[in-house]
């Protein structure tokens, strides 16, 4: 299959993830050459139906390129199975709509939201992790328990724990009983 690549503007390139991880940005912004730009392997990106591509990796070098002044970027259609696939496609259709509910459109809007490896890895990687969890059990039981709180968000689970948001603090249902998630909320407010 011959791959799609194409140039688009970086302003119009949708976001999947909430947060980059310092450590990756500071390596890549050392190993980044802006006179090699065009040697570099092109961005993947994918439209979730909702007519606008959007990274589907390669946010921390699309991040360092713009604040390297460059303003349009070279991509390629994602066809990868993790991206096409039933469950790929639930997945990213959830990362965008987290980002479009904290206000994040483009890799710029990532700019103060740039948070160290441990604090990257429980508030991203295991915050997708628990996603995963809760498109890969039964949903309905997990929407069911969850319209005992209209106020809180969804967005994940493990065994027998549903996780919850709510105004940028995180919580766990469990047995009944609604608690703080001390981990979450400990990494959010960066006191780890």
């Amino acid at each position: 299959m011959k791959r799609r690549i194409f140039t688009i503007g970086l302003s119009e390139l949708g976001i999947s993830q909430l947060y980059l991880c310092k450590e990756k940005v500071d390596a890549v912004d050392l190993w980044f050459d802006t006179a090699r730009a065009d040697e570099y392997e092109p961005l993947p990106v994918y439209d979730f139906g909702n007519g606008r591509f959007t990274l589907t990796d390669g946010h921390s070098r699309a991040f360092v390129m713009a604040c390297n002044g460059f303003h349009n970027v070279r991509v390629l259609v994602d066809t990868d199975e993790m991206i096409t696939s039933k469950m790929g496609q639930r997945l990213y259709k959830r990362d965008i709509e987290w980002c479009e509910r904290k206000g994040l459109h483009t890799v710029a809007d990532l700019s103060g939201r740039i948070i160290s490896e441990r604090r990257y890895v429980i508030l991203w990687i295991e915050r997708c992790k628990r996603l995963h969890n809760l498109f890969s059990g039964d949903i309905r039981n997990a929407r069911n328990a969850a319209e005992g709180f209209p106020d809180m968000y969804l967005y994940g689970s493990d065994k027998n724990v549903l996780y919850f948001e709510r105004n940028d603090k995180y919580y766990k249902y469990e047995n009944g009983v609604m608690t703080n998630d001390e981990l979450f909320n400990t990494a959010e407010t960066g006191d780890m």
